[in-house]
Order: C-alpha cells, then sequence, then structure tokens
C-alpha cells in the first residue's frame, strides 16, 4: 500500500504477494469464460453431499 500511495507503483490493480496474480486473475476471468452447457447435469460437491445424506446423519468433525 505504501508504495502505491508514495507513487512508486502505477498500475490500477494491486495485489500482494505476487505470487497470487495469475491464480487471482483466473478466478476473476472465469465466469466471463464460462459457457451455459459446462457442467450441465451435474451439481457442486458441496451441494451433491447434501442429496447424498441419509435421514439422521451426523455431522462428522471433517
Amino acid at each position: 500500500m505504501t508504495a502505491v500511495v508514495a507513487g512508486e507503483v502505477a498500475t490500477y490493480r494491486n495485489l500482494e504477494p505476487k505470487s497470487m496474480l495469475d491464480e487471482t486473475k483466473s478466478l476473476i476471468e472465469a465466469p466471463w469464460d464460462k459457457k451455459t452447457t459446462d457442467d450441465l447435469g451435474t451439481r457442486p460437491p458441496q451441494i451433491q453431499g447434501s442429496y447424498d445424506m441419509e435421514p439422521e446423519t451426523p455431522v462428522s468433525s471433517s
């Protein structure tokens, strides 16, 4: 932040640590690349897990 305020960094978007830059960009761009047919007929694992539960399934600690 201090480098941005001091004018040492001129880019509009700033992210630290720099090692997170590529992953963050891909996460931001992912919705723009998604097609309406991607993952059609499948549920996210967390949602599918709730469908697979038996009645009165105890909560696990994991």
